[in-house]
């Protein structure tokens, strides 16, 4: 038995509700055009929709298509670390994960650290369905200590980029990010397993990125907006980030990686 000290922004993004909080900002921050009347499409207008997930631009769709339905890697990944060892934030980490709901996928999820300013990170979130998009990016001081103790006081954002349906970016700073308080940088420690967490042997878990060989398992409660139940993540420090593997509700949600590396991310605020 091993005490985790990880932040695992894990399975609280197996009910999107993470995503839900992001899009909603993502729309606030930019007018909706839903109230305006809609122009009459063309038959070329319609031909041109039909590729793809509505409401995605060209760079989403070709995520969509690459993540949701992604082929067997057949890669093989070795024992995990340990787990408690202090973790190390590597410019250029990313992560990619599908979540889904009886059987049937319902989104794509995007972790990356895309650089530094100063000593704050800049944190990436994107995540999409099949009709939307959300893609934030925050400044971030103090999230090493953040990943290490899972607690989100005990860094500060000190900005935030909301990339709104019309493809604007629009920057939230100053008193418009101090009235949300720490809900931001909840977003990046969305149920962290506390320090206190035990995980055992997990055994091999086979997964869209790969088979890895040797794994830790924790049980916790997860998040599912308001209330939680009870769930399951498997975790290998193989992974960046926040080591997740897969995570999985008693109800059956599942959240699971699809892809990962070090370097080549592509940013999805550009």
């Amino acid at each position: 038995m091993k005490k985790v000290i990880l932040a695992l922004a894990a399975l609280a993004l197996v009910s999107c509700s993470t995503y839900d909080a992001v899009r909603m900002l993502s729309n606030a921050s930019h007018p909706s055009s839903d109230s305006q009347p809609a122009a009459q499409a063309t038959p070329a207008d319609q031909t041109a929709a039909q590729p793809g997930p509505a409401g995605l631009d060209a760079a989403a769709k070709a995520d969509w298509a690459r993540y949701s339905q992604p082929a067997p890697s057949g890669k093989t990944f070795g024992a995990s670390g340990d787990p408690a060892a202090p973790a190390t934030l590597q410019p250029g980490a990313w992560a990619v994960y599908r979540s889904l709901e009886n059987g049937q996928v319902k989104g794509i999820i995007k972790l990356a650290l895309v650089g530094k300013q100063g000593d704050a990170w800049i944190y990436e979130f994107v995540s999409y369905s099949e009709k939307d998009s959300a893609v934030v990016q925050q400044a971030i001081q103090g999230l090493d200590e953040m990943v290490q103790t899972g607690n989100s006081d005990k860094g500060k954002v000190l900005w935030m980029k909301v990339k709104g349906k019309d493809g604007k970016i629009q920057t939230i700073d100053g008193a418009m990010l101090a009235m949300a308080g720490g809900s931001y940088k909840g977003m990046v420690t969305a149920n962290a397993l506390p320090p206190s967490t035990t995980v055992t042997a997990g055994g091999p878990i086979t997964v869209p990125a790969g088979t890895f060989t040797s794994t830790w398992k924790a049980d916790s409660q997860v998040s599912q907006g308001r209330n939680s139940e009870p769930g399951t993540s498997w975790v290998s420090t193989q992974v960046p980030l926040w080591h997740l593997i897969k995570g999985q509700t008693k109800k059956g949600n599942v959240l699971e990686l699809v892809d990962f590396g070090t370097s080549g991310y592509q940013s999805s605020m550009n």
